[in-house]
């Protein structure tokens, strides 16, 4: 049975991590030039963090170098006699986060002579932990490794992000949009809508007024997109605004009362660079759409 990692990209509590055998490798947030890891666990660490940029912190990221990814595949190759590792990270549309992993496994590959391939989630936060959901499955069916390594991947590009940002201010920061566009955007109550592409990066499908309105379009989403209904799965992530996730929660529900939906936190790296009140839904389609 092959081993599989991750880094904190998945925002799963690392409690959880831990109690279900996954090692993880912690990605980094700098506030006020103080580095932090990301090694939450709890709903009060998830909530302090938004409320610190709620009063006013500039958090920012840093990727996961190569060494540090080798000294990691290393150290669980050591403790999990481990031959075989399927590693999912970040998105490489976001970070050079993946190109370090993938540089780095294949060193590890040939310095012990196993099995260390990182897959190209394309995904982030509950969508990564989408992903992991999907591996674990394979592994526990016994689906050989480098079959699994290439479902994961085909799998992780059928995974869409609904993600409704309640704030342009963060767009704006992060360069998304500009100074004029976020004032008159936030005065009209405008919320974008963003999605992730095969690439691996964000863009923006549409804009609607209101949060209820932007709940509305991605429930419209799901029912246009999403596979196995009514019986489908997925994942919602909040980063620390629980009104409108349980909105959401409830609006899909309605409709689709056997779906099997998770909810969690949007962690400090992602949330970082989206600030707090996104909410975003992530599911199987066929396909991701394209900008």
């Amino acid at each position: 049975m092959f081993t599989i990692t991750v880094d904190t990209s998945c925002d799963e509590r690392k409690n959880v991590l831990k109690e279900m055998g996954i090692p993880y490798i912690p990605l980094t947030y700098i506030i006020d030039d103080k580095e932090y890891s990301d090694e939450f666990s709890t709903d009060e660490e998830f909530h302090n963090f938004y409320e610190l940029i709620r009063k006013g912190a500039m958090p920012s990221t840093s990727q996961i170098t190569e060494y540090a990814h080798e000294e990691f595949f290393e150290k669980v190759a050591k403790e999990n006699n481990a031959t075989q590792i399927m590693h999912l990270g970040l998105s490489s549309g976001l970070s050079s986060t993946y190109e370090n992993s993938v540089r780095a496994a294949q060193k590890v590959s040939a310095k012990l002579g196993i099995e260390v391939v990182s897959v190209n989630t394309v995904s982030a936060s509950q969508g990564n932990a989408f992903v992991l959901d999907y591996a674990i499955e394979l592994r526990n069916q016994g689906v050989p490794f480098k079959e699994a390594c290439e479902k994961v991947e085909a799998f992780a590009h059928r995974v869409q992000h609904w993600i409704v940002v309640n704030d342009l201010y963060h767009l704006k920061r992060g360069g998304r949009v500009s100074g004029a566009a976020a004032a008159f955007g936030t005065m009209l109550n405008l919320k974008p809508i963003l999605n992730i592409n095969n690439e691996g990066k964000l863009f923006v499908v549409n804009k609607v007024m209101g949060m209820n309105k932007a709940l509305q379009t991605v429930l419209q989403s799901i029912e246009k997109y999403a596979v196995q209904k009514p019986n489908f799965s997925a994942r919602i992530a909040s980063a620390d605004n629980w009104a409108d996730t349980e909105k959401l929660v409830q609006l899909i529900q309605a409709k689709y009362p056997q779906a099997q939906i998770k909810t969690g936190w949007i962690g400090p790296v992602i949330g970082a660079h989206t600030g707090p009140g996104v909410v975003a839904v992530v599911f199987e389609t066929e396909k991701r759409i394209e900008k």
